[in-house]
């Protein structure tokens, strides 16, 4: 039996400091600028575009309306029409976790 390493989460709590010290930036403007980023990227994720750098693809998806299954009480159900955001990640960023 091969027992799996538990992955841990890497908050942005955790992960701030860390982005400060190899930037040599302080904490507060990595902070902004993370939040910043985050908000550029959802803006343009908004308007349909597809966002690419660092090895790293992001796009909206969309799900079409379906029907389904309400799986407490087994009646069917319609499920609307919804967006999502999907990733891709390039062959660096494979090669690195590998």
């Amino acid at each position: 039996m091969v027992l799996k390493k538990k992955s841990s989460v890497i908050t942005k709590t955790a992960f701030i400091p860390e982005v400060a010290e190899c930037a040599e930036q302080s904490k507060a403007s990595v902070a902004r600028v993370l939040d910043c980023a985050t908000e550029v990227l959802k803006k343009h994720l908004k308007k349909g575009d597809k966002i690419s750098f660092n090895g790293i693809t992001f796009q909206v998806g969309e799900r079409k309306e379906r029907m389904g299954v309400n799986p407490s009480n087994g009646q069917k159900i319609k499920i609307k029409a919804s967006k999502y955001v999907k990733g891709k990640f390039g062959k660096a960023w494979k090669d690195a976790v590998n």
